[in-house]
């Protein structure tokens, strides 16, 4: 299949995965989880939500991307967040996706609907580049279309399209492969470099032997093609300017790998260290200026990721506690192995029809296995693990290089010893709670592999080209003689008595598909034996009985029988595709047809497994706000909300969406100070899962640490209540919600304040030596605010003028100086003026934010102004010019090019 056919078939296949969002009105972001939580109610008629597990695009990228336009729109870089955490760093932990090119399809496009345009272009994207690398290193057209489409429908993409940040950083690896192999080429001998465009298998461009008079010629200069190592930095920066920089590591970590492969072709080629080299030196000046282009990235997650909670917080025991399991490679075969969120009917064999299937705790089905679905959902097809086991025996360039990734890979994301290699000595793989994640590359060698194989079996099935030479050495993997023997049936080398081994080994491969198929179908008709083996599961696994299991043994006979039945039919059709070499040769329109066929069904397998997990919703949910919401945002004051009691009321991050300031929040880097702060008033059991919600303990509104957070209203689900008497209920109607009498203002003046040097003795004074009303202790205050002050009468005041979401700017008016405090979070990058004087920021009262200011009438202002990005942004401006330098110095004429000439 030519490329322009294979871009224009995949574009099809993803059309029909996301028809509802592309033509049919829907939007590719789950609306309906809006009324997960109250005060939200579903709209009437409506019933369920179709997949509570995705929760994180709407709770976490949908809020982040709408305070990236809201801040854009006010003219204000969307750097900080002020509506969670009481103060955020917005851009430094990268999900946000600040510096990402394509990252302007959420600015530029309405947002709704600027989600499925960013997914379906990547998907798309995905399979292109892959289709070009495979092209590259030898692929025939059919595999490479076949490795294309397994690599963008294949099973970790589809699951993770809740985390469109982390689908921007996985697609690059193939075209960071590509890429390495283009600067490859600058080391191959003269005569034997096999340019782009004229790529037909890896082959040489002349055949036979250099004469003696022209010895080989080696590229010597790194900048002897420095458009290639200019156009690579860029494409090395993309994984980690969209943001996930585990799945960033995982690509430049295999990109590493595949250098050093590269190496070792041009060493068998050449016997030149000297080459090898060189092309060690061209990608690691790639790596470098990648490195100087993220620099508005990666400089501040490299400031802000050892001030987490997850800096030290667990012991590698723990994170390898994470792995996935012997039990969870079924998943690789039956996807709903363990259940499916997404999916909310099973089949009933007594009734012979679908019925609603509901979890033992009385919600809709869900899972039962020991992780989410979507941390081990992989399947990627039938027929592509079937292919692959064939490219495993067959020839090719690279063929061991992946062979190596693929082991590699399933060692650490098993949770195998080798994972402490990178737990110990790479920094900050200590906070990495997803070892599972390793199956990207796994899943990507194995994508590789199928294609591998799918060229050998379109070869083998009579149409396939046989050129002539060394497959391992040329990439010739087409060639029929790569093909292992009981695979070849139509070989000349294949003896009788082989090509009938072959047709018995094709009749078992169908066979058995058959077989399984015929007995579900006789268990529809005797569902007794189905029944019986279901009720012994439930007796001997208990979480098929608890929690999210099943209610009785017919709900898993049932489960347990569709997924059956759907595994034999796909395995059925897989089994006729691989075998149809094995039972003859095909003639050149059949050989076509089968061809289509199998990527039709390389199409489809994934597709019905992973097709509805994402929900594709109604957009017109989003704008129904509730009433309890309209109140809250009524309130025109400088506020923030909590919540209150054990179960949750309008989700973490939520009230962004609304322009509302929270205390709580949602997001995988939560700054460790006020994780700290808020465990002191009461400890948060939902922090390991990346939130903090809210307050269950009634003494918790006594805390003098609660009090300084400005909170003026209390969240509290309609089934509790808050009896307490500086909280009185002012509303009503979904939720109800308390204000606070004694609340503490945002911003404030003080004279006198005690001095502490750290963290820990700041809310221990807090806390322990709570006299009354709030008091304020300041770390390595100056004297002139510890010394005692006489306070005239009402002779103080600050007021907010503006709070914007970089910037907060109040005024202060006092016949004594003193301190003005901001409770806003303090971080690295703020910076105060006063009088438009630079002034020294203090941390006041733990983890707020203070600034002397004398005596009189003055101007403050709280600008967020972070020396990472500027340096970031310095060392961006020189790595474009060390970009801009390489494609000049490629532009110029070489003394190669004038001999020649």
């Amino acid at each position: 299949m030519t490329f322009p056919r294979f871009a224009i078939f995949l574009a099809i296949v993803l059309a029909v995965w996301f028809w509802p969002s592309i033509f049919g009105g829907k939007v590719l972001l789950p609306t309906d989880l809006t009324w997960q939580y109250p005060p939200q109610t579903p709209p009437a008629g409506v019933t369920g939500l179709h997949n509570p597990l995705i929760g994180d695009m709407l709770y976490e990228n949908y809020a982040w991307k709408t305070l990236l336009r809201r801040c854009l729109a006010d003219g204000e870089w969307p750097l900080w967040n002020p509506y969670a955490f009481c103060g955020h760093p917005l851009y430094a932990t990268g999900q946000a996706s600040t510096f990402y090119p394509l990252n302007i399809i959420f600015v530029l496009a309405p947002l709704l609907q600027a989600y499925v345009i960013y997914t379906v272009l990547h998907l798309w994207l995905a399979g292109v580049f892959q289709y070009l690398f495979l092209r590259r290193i030898g692929v025939s057209p059919f595999g490479c279309a076949i490795g294309g489409v397994v690599f963008a429908m294949c099973g970790f993409l589809a699951m993770q399209l809740i985390w469109p940040m982390l689908l921007g950083s996985a697609i690059w690896l193939p075209l960071m492969l590509l890429w390495i192999l283009r600067l490859s080429d600058c080391f191959h001998a003269a005569g034997d470099c096999p340019h782009f465009a004229e790529m037909t298998g890896g082959q040489r461009l002349s055949e036979g032997p250099k004469p003696k008079e022209e010895p080989a010629k080696w590229g010597l200069s790194p900048f002897s093609s420095g458009w290639r190592i200019g156009a690579g930095a860029v494409i090395f920066a993309m994984p980690v300017l969209s943001g996930f920089f585990e799945i960033a590591f995982y690509a430049w970590f295999v990109a590493g790998l595949f250098t050093v492969a590269c190496c070792g072709h041009v060493w068998r080629h050449s016997r030149s260290a000297k080459a090898c080299l060189r092309l060690c030196a061209s990608v690691g000046t790639m790596a470098v200026l990648a490195v100087m282009l993220t620099g508005p990235q990666l400089l501040p997650f490299l400031e802000v990721k050892d001030m987490t909670t997850r800096a030290g917080e667990a012991s590698y025991e723990r994170m390898v506690d994470r792995a996935l399991r012997a039990e969870h490679l079924l998943e690789m075969v039956i996807p709903d192995v363990f259940g499916n969120p997404s999916k909310h009917e099973t089949f009933d064999l007594r009734t012979r029809g679908m019925r609603p299937i509901e979890a033992r705790r009385g919600a809709d089905f869900y899972a039962y296995g020991t992780k989410n679905y979507n941390e081990n959902g992989f399947y990627l097809g039938l027929l592509p693990l079937g292919l692959m086991v064939i490219g495993l025996f067959a020839r090719g360039r690279y063929r061991w290089f992946l062979i190596t990734l693929l082991v590699l890979s399933l060692l650490l994301a098993f949770g195998t010893r080798i994972y402490a290699v990178f737990y110990y000595t790479v920094p900050g793989f200590d906070q990495v709670r997803t070892p599972f994640r390793w199956m990207f590359p796994a899943t990507f060698a194995i994508c590789c592999l199928a294609a591998m194989g799918a060229q050998h079996w379109f070869a083998a099935t009579g149409r396939g080209p046989r050129p002539e030479g060394r497959g391992e050495e040329t990439g010739d993997a087409p060639a029929a003689c790569a093909m292992p023997a009981a695979l070849r049936g139509h070989a000349d080398t294949v003896s009788p008595s082989g090509s009938r081994l072959s047709r018995i080994v094709g009749v078992i491969l169908i066979a058995v598909p058959v077989a399984l198929a015929l007995a579900l179908l006789f268990l529809i008709a005797f569902p007794s034996p189905a029944h019986h083996l279901a009720e012994r599961a439930l007796e001997s696994v208990p979480r098929l009985s608890q929690g999210n299991g099943f209610l009785d043994a017919w709900d898993l006979a049932g489960f347990m029988w569709a997924n059956a039945m759907r595994f034999s039919l796909f395995a059925l059709a897989a089994a006729v595709v691989i075998a149809l070499p094995l039972l003859k040769t095909w003639r050149p329109r059949a050989t076509a047809t089968a061809g289509l066929f199998c990527l039709i069904l390389i199409a489809a397998d994934p597709l019905q497994a992973n097709g509805r997990f994402m929900t594709q919703a109604d957009p017109g949910w989003l704008d129904r706000v509730p009433p309890a919401v309209e109140f809250l945002r009524s309130d025109s004051g400088t506020f923030r909300i909590a919540r209150f009691g054990r179960r949750m009321v309008l989700h973490p991050n939520l009230p962004m969406i609304y322009g509302l300031q929270d205390t709580g929040g949602y997001d995988s880097i939560i700054l460790a100070e006020y994780a700290r702060y808020v465990d002191a008033i009461e400890p948060q059991r939902a922090l390991w899962y990346n939130q903090i919600v809210g307050f269950e303990d009634p003494a918790s509104l006594d805390s003098p640490l609660l009090s300084l957070l400005n909170i003026r209203y209390l969240l509290v689900d309609s089934s509790d209540e808050i009896d307490h008497s500086d909280w009185e209920l002012v509303f009503s109607e979904g939720v109800q919600i308390y204000r606070n009498k004694r609340e503490s203002a945002r911003a404030f003046m003080v004279h006198q304040v005690e001095s502490v040097t750290s963290f820990d003795e700041a809310i221990e004074r807090l806390v322990s030596e709570h006299p009354g009303p709030a008091r304020t202790v300041v770390e390595n205050a100056p004297d002139s605010l510890t010394r005692p002050v006489a306070i005239p009468a009402n002779s103080e005041g600050v007021k907010i003028t503006r709070h914007a979401h970089t910037a907060v700017e109040l005024t202060s008016s006092s016949s004594v100086s003193g301190l003005v405090v901001l409770c806003d979070m303090i971080y690295p990058g703020w910076r105060a003026y006063v009088d438009g004087r630079p002034a020294d920021i203090l941390r006041v009262n733990g983890i707020f934010r203070g600034v002397a200011v004398p005596a009189g009438q003055h101007s403050v202002a709280f600008r967020f102004e972070p020396a990472s990005l500027r340096n970031g942004l310095i060392l961006l401006c020189l790595g474009l010019l060390a970009v801009g330098g390489c494609v000049a110095v490629s532009c110029l004429p070489s003394r190669r090019k004038c001999e020649r000439s």
